[in-house]
């Protein structure tokens, strides 16, 4: 293996742990046979890190334990590299997690006495602050380390990964230190803003768009997902672009024929709107490949628009917001989100244009399929509608997806926890039994770990708005007749 493949191959497995895929970025790192490579820096590094954040993952009983292997890895990576003071801050906040304050100040002050010497000056100006300020964090000089982050902060504004990355680490510092964190918040990246409105504004209405544009402003979001109907979702989709923020565009059913249904009936200056924006969209996200556009179809790219918000601002260690524009003569709609402690701004607009009349929508519904593997004597779950085998796999399809999660846990309160399970939701057209999806859900089933529960990205980013302190891990690519699609493995059902 030449050097550049074998950087190429730690990249790759860093960019997994960045992304919070944690388990499969350490089986990755074995599988390459890095584990016990003591002679090698960058290995032993991201040993350390991979190490650092099972250590952050695992029970209570376990985690000193990950702490101290960490430490290990980020300390002989040092001793390789004496100037390098990227795996010493690591060694340092590592033994203070594990509980050795003492080692974690005498490395503390051999980084400062680099930094000052300009030995080292971080990867980058941001990392060489950041550093300087996570040191003097663990050193209780806080009211120093507060204007390093600042520093480092000034010196790279946009660098939100990174920012998000110091930010986590301060909190869990300063939280075993039992410290106030109240500070970090003014350095939080924007927010993560989840959207939807009305179709019936008129496309000139400059009222009711300057309104808008003050909702968006007071916010100030850096990324915004959601949908582009006629309305107020194109009015704050162009707001977004404008402010520079990050547009994730999150559609029921494909392009054309969202533009069929929910733009082109409107008006050809929405049609140009839209276009302009998927064009400017930095994601592109279809819930269901069907043509017809459904009533169950909008409502479940809804909830995953939300959830992507939510896992956004985790990621991202942000906040998540919603902004609602509803027809001030209607009835309010409130959903999952209106349930949450989660912020949410609500602008009721008078209806600025008569409502051109849209194809009738298709007949379907949201259907959520279990499968769970090596379950064959499985009984039927309450709520289940309908109950399937294949290759030694007990599938269930539910109304909804609360019912199948709640069957997952009947299913290990039951001794049967060892078992992987997959869910995954789909738009059906009614009267219709689509065995491909079930097709599809025993087989991420079958690919699970034993105790794994896994899931599609419609199941998955919903199920983040279903569920508090709940997470989603991606776990990579599996082959469909649809194309890839991405599995993650849920956490805190």
């Amino acid at each position: 293996m030449t050097l550049e493949q074998h950087l190429d191959q730690l990249t790759a497995i860093l960019a997994l742990a960045r992304a919070g895929s944690t388990n499969r970025a350490w089986q990755a790192f074995v599988d390459a046979g890095f584990e016990g490579k003591t002679s090698d820096p960058a290995a032993l590094t991201l040993q350390g890190r991979l190490l650092k954040d099972r250590a952050r993952n695992a029970p209570n009983s376990e985690r000193a334990g990950l702490f101290a292997a960490s430490g290990a890895a980020y300390a002989a990576a040092a001793a390789l590299r004496p100037n390098d003071s990227y795996p010493l801050i690591n060694a340092a906040t590592v033994a203070f997690f594990a509980g050795d304050a003492e080692r974690a100040g005498e490395l503390a002050e051999q980084i400062l006495a680099l930094l000052d010497n300009g030995q080292d000056k971080g990867e980058t100006p941001y990392w060489g602050e950041a550093t300087r300020a996570e040191t003097l964090l663990l050193l209780g000089r806080d009211t120093e380390a507060a204007a390093a982050l600042e520093r480092a902060i000034g010196l790279a504004p946009y660098g939100y990964e990174d920012h998000a990355t110091t930010l986590r680490q301060f909190r869990l510092i300063l939280e075993k230190k039992g410290g106030d964190t109240a500070w970090l918040d003014q350095h939080m990246p924007p927010p993560a803003l989840h959207y939807s409105g009305m179709i019936g504004i008129a496309p000139g209405d400059t009222g009711g768009a300057e309104k808008i544009a003050r909702a968006v402003a007071g916010i100030n979001p850096g990324f915004g997902f959601g949908a582009l109907a006629a309305g107020a979702d194109i009015f704050i989709a162009e707001e977004l672009v404008k402010r520079g923020a990050e547009l994730h565009v999150i559609l029921p059913c494909p392009v054309d024929d969202f533009r069929a249904m929910s733009v082109a009936p409107y008006g050809k200056s929405w049609e140009r709107r839209f276009d302009i924006l998927i064009e400017a969209s930095a994601s592109l996200n279809i819930i269901s490949s069907s043509r017809a556009l459904s009533k169950a179809a909008i409502e479940l790219a809804d909830e995953v628009a939300m959830g992507c918000a939510i896992d956004h601002a985790s990621r991202m260690e942000s906040k998540a917001v919603s902004l609602r524009i509803p027809d001030a003569r209607g009835v309010q709609k409130y959903d999952r989100w209106a349930n949450t402690a989660r912020a949410m701004t609500v602008l009721p607009l008078e209806r600025t244009a008569d409502s051109a009349v849209p194809a009738a929508l298709a007949d379907a519904v949201c259907v959520t399929y279990l499968a769970v593997q090596n379950a064959d004597d499985l009984p039927q779950p309450l709520g289940a509608t309908g109950r399937w085998h294949e290759q030694g796999t007990a599938l269930f399809s539910f109304p909804d997806l609360d019912s199948a999660l709640g069957a997952i846990n009947i299913v290990r309160g039951d001794g049967t926890g060892d078992v992987s399970a997959a869910l995954d939701c789909y738009i059906i057209s009614a009267g219709i039994d689509d065995n491909t999806a079930r097709a599809r859900t025993a087989r991420m089933a079958r690919s699970a770990a034993p105790g794994n529960v896994v899931a599609g990205n419609a199941a998955a980013m919903a199920f983040l708005l279903h569920r508090e302190k709940a997470t989603a891990e991606p776990l990579g690519e599996m082959a469909s007749t649809q194309g890839a699609f991405t599995i993650y493995a849920l956490r805190g059902i």
